[in-house]
């Protein structure tokens, strides 16, 4: 009767409190994971990709007999590069340089020179967003078509071979070439203050991060799982005391790669541009470039 209805109004008026309690719970756990992810998102692009947008105030000083060139991605965004030829006598080899996270083209001036006198014919460009080039870099996606639009440039555009094309990485670049040298025939791939994955990277950069959020990263940028698909030799070339990827992420990915492949470690050096005093290396990445050894 009274009492049993009591309680039944009594168990509901229970119920109804959790369940909104527990909704308030649920909802919170949404908004924090939500934010966790996102916050994750936006931190692994800012940190990926540093653009450095053409300023046309600051105009660019073009290398003696550089073209600019453009040419578009398959999805439909125009890239801005240049191309050089190399210094008579020419090798038959072009270099397909790939840059790193931040820097515009004049940047690379030293590379340039380096490779025209020793006789490559050269094609750098900028990703886009970066430079004079439309759009925005997305992630490890955006970048691979952009590689794949300067390969297609040299080889439909400059009726470049395939195999005397040579892809050379810079740091991040590093992780497009060896992607593009995946898919695509190449003569040789040239990866230059290389990383393991963007996991072991943002591990040694920013230890306190989880590792259960490095898991689920957007761009893993994974060289060393990618690097026994590549179609032709490898030479990874790292400063001995690179402190933003340690020598021990290049000989991670040596020990992956297949054979033909060579390492070289510059004494004494830092990242990418492992030294300007002693350049002799470059003439070891230019015999391998040449002969695949």
């Amino acid at each position: 009767g009274w009492f049993a209805r009591r309680h039944i109004c009594y168990v509901r008026w229970v119920m109804l409190r959790y369940a909104r309690i527990l909704a308030v719970v649920v909802v919170v756990a949404l908004v924090v994971v939500v934010g966790v992810w996102g916050g994750l998102r936006y931190l692994e692009h800012r940190w990926t990709f540093i653009p450095d947008k053409y300023d046309p105030k600051a105009p660019w000083q073009i290398p003696e007999n550089v073209a600019e060139v453009s040419f578009p991605t398959s999805d439909g965004v125009r890239l801005h590069g240049w191309f050089r030829p190399g210094q008579a006598p020419r090798n038959g080899v072009t270099v397909l340089l790939m840059l790193g996270r931040t820097g515009k083209l004049p940047t690379f001036k030293y590379e340039i020179d380096a490779m025209q006198k020793r006789g490559f014919d050269l094609l750098l460009y900028n990703y886009r967003g970066y430079g004079k080039s439309e759009g925005t870099t997305l992630s490890e996606a955006t970048l691979a078509l952009d590689g794949k639009a300067a390969l297609r440039y040299l080889t439909e555009e400059r009726g470049v071979a395939p195999t005397s094309i040579a892809f050379v990485g810079i740091s991040l670049g590093a992780a497009v070439a060896v992607d593009l040298a995946t898919t695509s025939f190449c003569r040789a791939v040239v990866l230059i203050g290389a990383f393991a994955s963007l996991k072991q990277a943002a591990k040694h950069a920013r230890p306190w991060i989880p590792d259960f959020l490095l898991d689920h990263l957007e761009s893993p940028f994974d060289t060393v799982s990618k690097i026994p698909g590549v179609n032709c030799p490898v030479l990874l070339v790292h400063g001995e005391s690179d402190k933003i990827f340690p020598l021990a992420q290049a000989q991670e990915i040596y020990d992956a790669a297949p054979q033909p492949k060579r390492l070289i470690v510059v004494p004494d050096a830092g990242h990418w541009r492992p030294t300007r005093s002693d350049n002799s290396y470059l003439d070891q990445v230019a015999s391998f470039m040449v002969t695949g050894r």
